[in-house]
């Protein structure tokens, strides 16, 4: 096709390509070069088995300022450092429910809404969020996930990821009528019921 400017008449009925811009497909994967002397496990990037590592010998070099806590993650050390303080700057802008870190209030505010965009091809289940959506998948494929300290295996990441909390000491789930905090989102909806309860009894 020339450089040439068709008007709308020349076009209209006509068939003709369009170049599409590079959309990165086609793109080599880095092959997993690095691998770990202790397990066999592979990686893409010396960086990521370096943090892998730290696994076999227990280094945690991720350390909270005010306290002896310590993690292998970075992510793990902030959440705990919030713990320290009673600041709850990220705010719902529906019920005005105050949050220490902003990923406890995304988390919340998805249950303001009815909506499930994420459907699952195989049994038509549908999520709220596409990382639920995911791990539900995997459900259907036998995928299991396993902590990379005590290798238990499970069939959802996010099972996975609250159990992996034992092991750094991590409690992201606090119950917003005592603060009182817990490794499972599970255990906090137990608590959250015999906190209400309690609530009640007090009430009466």
């Amino acid at each position: 096709m020339n450089d040439e400017v068709l008007e709308w008449d020349q076009i209209i009925g006509k068939s003709f390509e369009i170049p599409l811009k590079n959309t990165g497909k086609g793109r080599r994967k880095q092959p997993k070069s690095h691998t770990c002397a202790e397990c066999g496990k592979q990686f893409r990037k010396k960086s990521e088995l370096t943090k892998h590592l730290w696994v076999h010998t227990g280094e945690k070099p991720y350390k909270c300022a005010q306290c002896d806590y310590a993690s292998t993650r970075a992510t793990d050390v902030a959440r705990h450092e919030s713990t320290h303080s009673d600041a709850r700057p990220f705010i719902c802008l529906i019920c005005n429910r105050a949050f220490k870190l902003s990923t406890y209030l995304d988390v919340h505010q998805s249950s303001h809404s009815d909506v499930r965009p994420f459907e699952c091809l195989t049994c038509h289940a549908t999520f709220k969020r596409k990382h639920a959506l995911t791990d539900h998948q995997r459900t259907h494929s036998g995928t299991e996930f396993t902590c990379d300290i005590c290798k238990k295996p499970y069939r959802r990441k996010k099972s996975m990821m609250d159990h992996q909390n034992i092991h750094t000491g991590t409690m992201p789930y606090e119950c917003n009528m005592c603060n009182k905090t817990f490794y499972r989102k599970s255990s906090l909806h137990s608590h959250r019921m015999r906190c209400t309860k309690r609530r009640r009894v007090a009430d009466i």
